[in-house]
């Protein structure tokens, strides 16, 4: 094919970067994870509270008891996974050691999430054939045109399964073109991470991972030993099982107990329709309200699975199971700003935009829904959901509805009373947060450290825009061999 460089097979991995494509990874890197720190705030909620403190104990008790002061519900373990807790622990000690304060540098933990989640998904991009500034553009929406923004501020683990899923997938993916254990590995790794973050992962995450590294397995298995290539990518996931166990049989005393009476975990009673409307359209909770480009990412599938279809196939089975399971959940909209369970797919969902059709009309579409997205991100930063959405609304709609248990108290500490204020929001559109967050906005009411600011912070987000812009026309002009030659052989198969 014309335009395309002769290229070297041999059995050392191909090239995938030139000296500029380093920078431009570098560049993408630093700019999301500053951006994520120019809130300067880090929101923690209920699961991030436990989470910490199960971290807290650790480092000063070396214990894994934590107290439960709101809900009485983790006590005295927390019912969530580990995985968050044990990430947080450098942060904690680094904090210790250099300011005397666990929780200061805590700040860095959930941007340095996005930025590399951003940074694994640019990768994968490339890997699948997309070009670089494309695979940019990609990125650079992911990060701040989708909740990753939002949750990039706030310590819940489902950033971190993001992160696990997108580098799983990429390394299994290297895996495919170079046949060697070690990418078997570093995918089980991070596989297993998810694993460590939510039981729910064994479900929602290995299992289709799992499918996708057989299926490599079994294309490469000329070249690299099944059974081998088995042992690699299980070995950190049974670590990471048995780590699980462990740790239920010393919650519960019993490694079959996931949960216990007093967890707030509630139960799949929702009605299936409910739920994945919800999930997907509802005002206050819907995933396409709160990243509208999806809509060009569904237009661009058809394409997608042309041109990938191994990976369209993974693409969609991890979002069919994840919808299916959380669409019956109690607590399906996870009680926080837009769908928190499928946050974890946020990098993955960007994937079909690699193949946009070419027509004019969808690209400008594409773009324009990729900036409204960026306006609702930049809305949740200036008008927070836990700091002012939440407090503010909530109260609002308890006595606008009347809600009460069944004690007659219409307090938000209590759950029931929670939990309806919570459903309101999500489905009546006078309450949705966005709906109460542009009437903020409006009136005034904004973060104080924006409005202490808003110069400076105006500034230096034109100035991130102004990068973002010279990272994507930068990366028009870099050439990666291996993402060329993944493109022609994928065109090549297409043609076939």
């Amino acid at each position: 094919m014309a335009g395309f460089r002769t290229l070297r097979l041999s059995g050392r991995p191909a090239a995938t970067a030139s000296p500029g494509s380093g920078r431009l990874e570098l560049g993408l890197f630093a700019l999301v994870l500053g951006v994520g720190l120019l809130a300067l705030r880090t929101d923690f909620g209920y699961d991030g509270q436990m989470m910490y403190k199960v971290t807290e104990s650790l480092a000063l008790r070396h214990s894994l008891q934590v107290q439960d002061p709101t809900w009485h519900a983790n006590e005295p373990y927390s019912y969530f996974g580990l995985g968050v807790s044990l990430l947080l622990l450098p942060f904690y000690g680094l904090s210790s050691f250099l300011t005397g304060d666990g929780s200061r540098l805590i700040i860095l933990y959930d941007p340095l999430v996005t930025a590399l989640t951003a940074w694994a998904l640019f990768r994968l991009l490339r890997e699948l054939g997309a070009s670089a500034s494309r695979a940019m553009a990609i990125a650079l929406t992911f990060a701040f045109g989708t909740l990753a923004w939002h949750y990039s501020t706030a310590v819940f683990s489902e950033p971190v399964v993001a992160l696990g899923i997108t580098a799983a997938f990429y390394w299994l993916r290297v895996y495919q073109r170079d046949a060697r254990r070690r990418w078997l590995l570093a995918a089980g790794v991070a596989t297993a991470l998810t694993l460590l973050a939510r039981w729910d992962s064994a479900l929602l995450i290995v299992a289709p991972l799992g499918v996708y590294a057989v299926y490599q397995l079994v294309r490469a298995r000329r070249t690299s030993p099944l059974v081998a290539g088995l042992f690699a990518f299980g070995l950190p996931l049974a670590a990471a099982l048995a780590v699980n166990l462990w740790y239920d049989w010393l919650r519960y005393g019993n490694i079959f107990t996931i949960t216990t009476k007093k967890a707030l975990e509630g139960s799949f009673t929702t009605p299936l329709w409910t739920g994945l409307y919800g999930l997907l359209l509802s005002p206050g909770a819907g995933l396409i309200i709160y990243v509208p480009v999806l809509l060009a990412c569904a237009v661009s599938m058809r394409g997608f699975i042309k041109r990938a279809r191994p990976e369209a196939l993974l693409l969609l089975s991890l979002l069919s199971l994840r919808l299916l399971f959380y669409a019956r959940w109690s607590s399906w909209d996870g009680r926080e700003w837009g769908p928190r369970y499928l946050v974890p797919l946020l990098p993955v969902l960007l994937l079909p935009l690699m193949c946009l059709p070419a027509r004019r009309w969808m690209r400008i579409g594409a773009v324009a829904l990729a900036g409204v997205g960026v306006g609702i991100e930049l809305l949740g930063q200036l008008v927070p959901y836990s700091t002012i959405a939440w407090p503010k609304t909530a109260p609002l709609v308890v006595s606008s509805l009347h809600l009460h248990n069944a004690a007659g108290s219409n307090c938000l500490c209590s759950w029931f009373v929670d939990a309806a204020a919570s459903t309101a929001m999500d489905f009546d559109v006078r309450f949705a947060p966005l709906t109460r967050q542009v009437t903020f906005l409006l009136q005034g009411t904004v973060d104080s450290s924006w409005s202490a600011a808003w110069p400076l912070r105006g500034l230096l987000l034109a100035i991130a825009a102004a990068i973002a812009i010279l990272l994507w026309r930068s990366a028009r002009r870099t050439w990666y061999p291996q993402a060329e030659s993944n493109l022609r052989s994928g065109l090549e198969r297409a043609v076939s």
